[in-house]
């Protein structure tokens, strides 16, 4: 008996537009990004504003002293598209016979939910990959980012390099309340271990747990909220600065970027589709990083 797709000409998922918010949105690192929606797939300018305070000993009239000015960042917010199609037969010996009856006559396949599901997982780890791919090349000493020390982290001495990193900081940015540090999940591991040695586990560090989304620890001794970046891989770098100054741009407010599926009628397939833009700008002159090798 052949399967009677009639009922498959409706599989859509209607909120596409809310789908791919959740994926984009959901990185790990856009919690404590500036993130700015509503711009086009284009290389943008972004202004942020800054202030040099004048202070003078206090006497009659008035001075230019001080200035208020931008700083602009570039960011380019380019569109990204995974596009893939299934073929039902394929799965027909497999997982689809277990989830239909015997017949399979005018049943509804039980694909929406799982499609979803697993479309916005992908997408979000594909965009914090981006992330991480272009903070990397942005924070260099080449666009302004101050070197921190070198050396690998280990478990013996997290701690030790991240106080070093943080001391390294532009005095200008070291009192900031958004102060975060970027590694990734294999030096924050290192952080975490090597706290509990210097039985420093007891500090209330504001820690949060998770399985990734979320997590993240205030380093002991410091205002500085450590922060793992599944985007970073296996980057022995770790990067510490105002998380406001991480300047997030993308798209999200148009039809053109959404995660959506359907019954292909043509094709005899489902469609897949997640498409979106995104970007990243970053005042490196606020920053450092250290080798970590």
């Amino acid at each position: 008996m052949g399967f009677n797709l009639t009922t498959l000409s409706t599989f859509n998922l209607e909120d596409s537009g809310i789908l791919i918010q959740k994926a984009v949105l959901g990185a790990d690192l856009m919690q404590y990004c500036d993130v700015r929606p509503g711009y086009a797939s284009a290389t943008v300018s972004v202004n942020v504003l800054g202030m040099t305070a004048g202070f003078t000993d206090a006497a009659c009239g008035w001075t230019s002293a001080g200035s208020t000015n931008f700083t602009q960042i570039s960011v380019d917010n380019s569109k990204y598209s995974w596009k893939q199609s299934l073929c039902l037969n394929e799965l027909n010996d497999y997982w689809l016979s277990t989830q239909l009856d015997a017949s399979a006559y005018g049943e509804r396949l039980p694909f929406e939910q799982q499609i979803a599901d697993q479309m916005i997982l992908e997408t979000r780890k594909y965009a914090e990959s981006i992330l991480g791919t272009q903070i990397i090349s942005q924070l260099t000493t080449a666009n302004g980012a101050a070197a921190g020390p070198t050396g690998a982290w280990t478990s013996a001495n997290a701690y030790d390099k991240a106080i070093a990193t943080i001391d390294a900081l532009p005095l200008a940015v070291a009192s900031r309340d958004d102060l975060t540090m970027l590694m990734s999940y294999a030096a924050f591991r290192y952080l975490q271990t090597n706290i509990v040695s210097l039985n420093l586990y007891h500090y209330s560090t504001g820690q949060t747990t998770g399985t990734g989304l979320g997590q993240s620890i205030i380093i002991p001794g410091t205002n500085v909220k450590a922060i793992p970046v599944g985007g970073l891989g296996t980057s022995p770098k770790v990067y510490c600065g105002p998380a406001k100054h991480m300047i997030v741009v993308c798209g999200l407010v148009d039809d053109t970027e959404r995660i959506q599926g359907w019954w292909s009628r043509d094709n005899q397939e489902i469609r897949m589709i997640s498409e979106f833009s995104m970007g990243i700008g970053i005042i490196a002159s606020e920053f450092v990083y250290t080798a970590g090798a």
